[in-house]
């Protein structure tokens, strides 16, 4: 760590830090050899599927994080009345709803692992129709929402020029 932290001209605890940081998102592991006085750190897999599996992993983490904080939110919401808690209540569950859309999207098309993720294996495992269909059907959701987008301008505009 001595030499690590020359190489990078940081401070020994900045390194120890920053190599505990890698080490609680999964990407790197601490290691001691038999009768070593001083742990080693090395990739908890092949790079770069180890940070791409911490990246999903952490993603899910916070989807699952983010669903339980809107829910709670609207438990604390209640049953309070008047226009601001109802919109509050509005946004909080269009919220609650994309969340759990995600999350469902993301258990669908990515199982749970933890560690690694060889992306190529995974995607290459995926029949090229599929992919296909999936590129399609991502492309006109889009462009649907755009021309939502659009729309909903148009007829914002309309009506303040009334």
């Amino acid at each position: 760590m001595e030499q690590l932290s020359v190489d990078l001209g940081r401070s020994k605890s900045n390194v120890f830090a920053n190599l505990r940081g890698l080490e609680a998102a999964g990407i790197i592991e601490r290691r001691r050899e038999h009768g070593a006085r001083h742990d080693t750190f090395g990739l908890r897999g092949k790079y770069p599927d180890v940070i791409i599996g911490a990246y999903v992993g952490r993603l899910r983490r916070v989807v699952q994080d983010k669903r339980a904080l809107s829910r709670r939110a609207l438990g604390l919401l209640g049953e309070a009345r008047g226009s601001e808690a109802d919109s509050l209540r509005m946004r909080l569950a269009d919220l609650t709803r994309k969340y759990d859309l995600f999350a469902e999207l993301m258990e669908r098309l990515l199982p749970e692992m933890d560690g690694p993720v060889d992306l190529e294996a995974l995607l290459t495992a995926v029949p090229a129709p599929v992919l296909e269909a999936f590129s399609t059907a991502a492309n006109s959701a889009r462009a649907a929402g755009e021309a939502v987008a659009v729309a909903a301008r148009l007829g914002k505009r309309a009506t303040q020029e009334r």
